[in-house]
């Protein structure tokens, strides 16, 4: 059951809002925007910047999670722009207010059997309001923002599913679609490689040393670095004093009192709206009438659940059941956790309304025995102490090495440490004590490496203090000629092919749009026509840029060949392609399967351009202000 309501957030929002973020994006939602900066008004409804960037992250986490490591964070921010986001938020918008004006709506039926036949909020196939309750209050949410979402995801439902009962593909229409989608083409590929033009001697002696001293910037070795070093440990520092017996039963104590501040409460509330049809002192004359009725004796529960605005709660006189402290917005939970048992707080602000918290029950700690802890407390103890001891020296330490700052010698002497060395290495080594980034990057430091003085002091966590200096230095070298000659040449070989190849294809081309001599054009390509009949438009086993040429190129009115250069997106390789034959689909003569296909991409087609056209409707019937995005 626990399970289930910790998992129900994840899965729940996903499921309300796919419709939305596949066609919208995040911004959808907007349940608590404050006053702030308005980026667009659209038919008067504003925008805010809050909202914008609450889109920007949201989607960038999408892209995430759909991609993980195949996208990196500067192709999120070149995809993800401000313009990209306030566009779709406009559009959702202008959707939204349109599902306003058809007077949309979900009834409390529907959004009940939601919540009863969603599996999240079920035990063992059944509906379980403790398991609703629990998962409102980990999400931070009321009954009423569920119900608002819903209905948010529900109206989205309704007139997207009117638009696409409008779209069809018709017989005829499916026709032509599976006739040209499924057609076949006789391509006939000439291959240009580079190393086919590749030619023995070409380069001289004269060649390599020209380049070499044109380029001599590129043929030069990587400067090393030596550095000497002083690592100060917490180990050094722990203290020969232990703890006393006093001092070591205070930190059992509050130990006991931070794991009893971080045991699960179990509250109950009632809760007081505030929104469209009651504003924040009417709220407050309600809860305040509340308490009054409680001082006379009433029963918390019975008025919570006649009174309180949680539908999720009120059944069960108010409880939310068992929560940890991050179940609640902070200033629910900072009033939760003050209470003593059975207690009833002042009115309590959120941005949900206003409540009146109880204290039912405080979930019983299990902790180990004085005795049992006492060893574990006294090393920790020590730990501590050594830590402080260390961020102490720390501050020494860095003022020796400021004050003498062309050496580590007194502080060595001054800690009876010996100067350690790491040796031939670069501002991208990462072993020993370099594998620290902050210890990198002080000792790489332009005063370190360019003047000679100390690094600065670098606080590696708790545990350790680092300071260093740049021992010596072995300066980038000019690499010899006959040390590099072989490179070179390799690198002009490989150029010389390419400028040959190229002279070549373009020959080839010219001449075979001219006088159509197909032998004269292998002959030249130093390969054979691959021929491909019957090619299909979806068949991977070619080149993709031969593929998507060879199937939008159009052959020429009253037959003929048609005759493209093509250049391969994932090979060094051209090619000269041949389209020969178009043989369109026969609807009627493809397999059951094939057909169904394709029917479904036709119908598929039609819905996604009749909700385009409708929102295109939308779009040049609005009125939008925005300085941010030329719209639409």
């Amino acid at each position: 059951m626990q399970k289930a309501a910790q998992s129900w957030i994840a899965k729940a929002v996903a499921g309300v809002l796919i419709v939305v973020l596949v066609l919208f994006g995040f911004g959808a939602f907007n349940l608590f925007a404050l006053n702030e900066p308005i980026v667009a008004t659209v038919n008067g409804e504003d925008i805010t910047e809050r909202r914008l960037a609450g889109e920007i992250e949201q989607t960038k986490a999408q892209y995430r999670e759909a991609y993980a490591d195949q996208v990196t964070e500067e192709q999120l921010d070149l995809f993800v722009t401000e313009e990209f986001a306030l566009k779709r938020l406009i559009d959702n918008e202008l959707f939204m207010q349109a599902t306003r004006e058809l007077d949309l709506t979900m009834s409390d039926l529907k959004f009940e059997q939601s919540v009863q036949e969603n599996p999240q909020f079920q035990n063992e196939g059944e509906f379980d309001s403790e398991v609703f309750q629990q998962s409102l209050a980990r999400a931070g949410i009321s009954m009423q923002t569920l119900r608002r979402a819903e209905e948010d995801s529900e109206v989205r439902r309704q007139l997207l599913s009117a638009i696409e009962d409008t779209a069809f593909a018709t017989d005829s229409g499916t026709r032509m679609f599976a006739t040209f989608e499924n057609q076949t083409r006789d391509i006939s590929t000439l291959e240009f490689k580079v190393e086919d033009f590749e030619e023995a001697g070409v380069i001289t002696e004269e060649d390599l040393q020209t380049h070499y001293d044109l380029f001599k910037s590129d043929f030069v070795t990587a400067g090393t670095f030596d550095f000497e070093y002083i690592e100060l440990t917490r180990d050094m520092f722990i203290p020969d004093t232990d703890i006393s017996e006093d001092d070591l039963r205070q930190l059992y104590e509050d130990e006991l009192q931070a794991k009893a501040a971080e045991a699960q409460r179990n509250v109950a509330h009632i809760l007081i709206e505030v929104g469209e049809d009651r504003t924040q002192e009417d709220a407050m004359v309600a809860i305040r009438e509340i308490e009054q009725r409680l001082a006379a004796g009433e029963n918390f529960d019975d008025l919570a659940s006649s009174l309180s605005d949680d539908a999720g709660s009120k059944e069960d006189g108010g409880s939310l059941g068992f929560n940890p402290r991050d179940a609640f917005v902070k200033p629910f939970a900072d009033v939760a956790w003050s209470l003593d048992v059975d207690e009833v707080s002042p009115p309590v602000e959120t941005v949900f309304g206003i409540h009146l918290i109880k204290l039912i029950e405080v979930e019983a700690v299990d902790h180990e025995s004085f005795e049992e802890r006492r060893e574990a407390l006294r090393e920790m103890d020590l730990e501590q102490r050594a830590s402080e001891e260390l961020k102490v020296q720390a501050t020494a330490v860095d003022k020796l090495a400021f004050e003498q700052s062309d050496s580590l010698q007194p502080i060595a002497d001054e800690y009876s440490v010996d100067v350690q060395t790491v040796v031939n290495v670069g501002d991208t080594s990462t072993e020993g004590v370099l594998a620290d980034r902050q210890v990198r990057s002080a000792f790489f430091d332009s005063d370190v490496i360019d003047s000679g003085f100390n690094s600065q002091v670098v606080e590696a966590g708790d545990e350790r203090v680092v300071v260093g200096r740049l021992l010596s230095r072995t300066e980038p070298e000019q690499r010899p000629f006959e040390e590099v000659k072989e490179d070179i040449r390799t690198l002009l070989v490989d150029e010389d092919a390419e400028q040959r190849r190229d002279d070549t294809f373009n020959t080839a081309y010219e001449q075979l749009l001219e006088d159509r001599d197909f032998d004269a054009a292998e002959s030249l390509a130093k390969s054979d026509w691959v021929v491909h009949e019957s090619q299909q438009k979806h068949d991977r086993s070619v080149d993709p840029a031969v593929l998507s040429t060879g199937f939008k190129e159009p052959l020429p009115q009253g037959g003929g060949r048609a005759i493209v250069a093509v250049d391969s997106d994932f090979t060094t390789s051209k090619y000269i392609v041949v389209v020969a034959r178009q043989a369109l689909a026969d609807y009627s003569v493809l397999d059951n399967a094939i057909q169904e296909e394709l029917t479904e991409q036709a119908e598929s087609g039609a819905r996604i351009r009749g909700i385009s056209a409708f929102i295109a409707g939308l779009r040049s019937e609005a009125s939008v202000k925005t300085e941010r995005v030329n719209y639409p």
